[in-house]
């Protein structure tokens, strides 16, 4: 026991040193703990966020699917008189076959990268 502490007696000083090791291996074991739950923490915002790229990439094929037959319609729908195929018997059919043929081969495409 150190003379300058006259209030804490030898019996005290033996207590207070046990109660802060008890005190630092229950900080320890709480560091530890913080450490495994930021480790979840982790694991779980990556699932998330692969989880978030698949939504995403399957907006995209459906977005790049529908796009050509939209750019299709679209030109063949405004109001000009040099459309092509305007004054063919077939001329309605030509614009709806060109837009499935772009949805299959687009899809095959897809399908070939495995993103379907």
């Amino acid at each position: 026991m150190k003379e300058q502490n006259k209030f804490i007696t030898n019996k005290n000083y033996i207590f207070l040193n046990g109660s802060h090791v008890e005190i630092s291996q229950a900080e320890n074991m709480i560091e530890f703990q913080r450490e495994k739950i930021r480790g979840i923490l982790d694991i779980h915002m990556s699932s998330v966020s692969n989880r978030l790229n698949d939504i995403m990439r399957s907006f995209t094929v459906l977005a790049s699917i529908l796009l050509l037959p939209m750019l299709i319609s679209g030109i063949w729908g405004m109001n000009f008189a040099k459309i092509p195929f305007f004054d063919s018997d077939i001329g309605f059919y030509i614009p709806i076959i060109l837009m499935f043929f772009s949805v299959v081969l687009l899809f095959i495409f897809f399908k070939y990268k495995k993103w379907v």
